[in-house]
């Protein structure tokens, strides 16, 4: 919490601040300019229709208003202020020699924000003033404060909806990483179980790869795996999950897929390899497909799925084994 000097240093206001007095009569302008021209700047209009444009050209601290004024009056004065935005936040004063419950309560529902009889007494006035331009300081520090904590919140939630996605997407393929996978498998297993859907996986792994990165380097292996990435984005549906699961094995979850549908799409994906070659290297994928079965668990499930590439890589690799 701020401290009161803290308050104040900050609710000071840069320039002097400015009155508009609306009144018809002259003799009350001439009075209320002489009480408070020593402490603000003034600005006069004689009726409603000339303190529209005095307000939008000058844009006034505050506003001492006359209620009975011929043409418009006071009260519809003030509720043409309070309907425009960016003044209605101006505090309204209404100046009156109307004595009456009635008369008060319009103004205030007009959105006035006091109510003081004529003739009115120079210290009263000059405090209410005071406490009013001192309110709507605080108030608009608040609103300003306010809006600044919005736009740090906004800015804190992208840059934590950006840590997130970093933490769950692979940086070299752009593909969705391991941990995003586990956390993902488990729900998809519970929803393809509720629903009675089959579940399937294939985990893909490159064939010798630990050849292009002896023989070309490291970056030539890093653009393999990008380019391999891009043949599971472009082949594999949107709703299914891709990921790298480590080094040069991937892994693809397909939802609401049994075993042969995943083996024609694992098909698809190996003649796409051979046909681009994977960045000219020569290196093919070996495939194992699964379907989820009565008694998997996560665990279980992704075994079987090891075990069918494992099969496939026995078997002279470049193929596609079922588990």
């Amino acid at each position: 919490m701020k401290s009161g000097k803290r308050w104040e240093a900050e609710l000071v206001p840069e320039r002097r601040e400015r009155i508009l007095i609306v009144d018809d009569e002259a003799t009350n302008r001439y009075f209320l300019e002489t009480a408070l021209s020593r402490e603000y700047e003034t600005v006069l209009a004689c009726d409603g229709f000339e303190a529209v444009t005095l307000m939008r050209e000058k844009r006034p601290d505050l506003i001492l208003l006359d209620v009975m004024m011929p043409g418009l009056s006071g009260f519809d004065l003030c509720r043409m202020i309070k309907s425009e935005e960016p003044f209605s936040e101006i505090p309204v004063i209404f100046l009156t020699a109307l004595d009456s419950v009635e008369a008060e309560t319009e103004g205030l529902e007009a959105g006035g924000i006091d109510f003081l009889q004529k003739p009115v007494n120079p210290l009263l006035l000059k405090l209410r003033i005071g406490n009013h331009l001192e309110l709507n300081r605080r108030n608009r520090l608040i609103r300003e404060q306010m809006a600044l904590l919005i736009i740090q919140k906004e800015e804190l939630e992208r840059a934590y909806d950006k840590i997130s996605q970093i933490a769950t997407i692979d940086e070299l393929t752009g593909l969705r990483n391991r941990r995003f996978f586990n956390s993902s498998l488990t729900a998809a297993i519970s929803m393809a179980r509720r629903h009675g859907q089959p579940l399937s996986v294939i985990l893909a792994d490159l064939d010798h790869f630990k050849l292009v990165n002896d023989n070309f380097g490291h970056h030539a292996g890093d653009a393999v795996l990008a380019a391999f990435g891009r043949v599971l984005r472009d082949t594999v549906r949107a709703e299914d999950i891709v990921a790298r699961w480590g080094g040069e094995e991937f892994i693809i979850l397909l939802q609401n897929s049994d075993a042969p549908s995943a083996v024609l799409l694992a098909e698809r994906l190996r003649v796409a390899c051979e046909d681009i070659s994977l960045e000219m290297h020569g290196v093919t994928v070996s495939f194992g497909v699964t379907e989820l079965k009565e008694r998997d668990d996560d665990e279980s499930f992704l075994a079987r799925a090891d075990r069918a590439m494992y099969r496939a890589k026995r078997e002279g690799r470049n193929r596609v084994a079922v588990g």
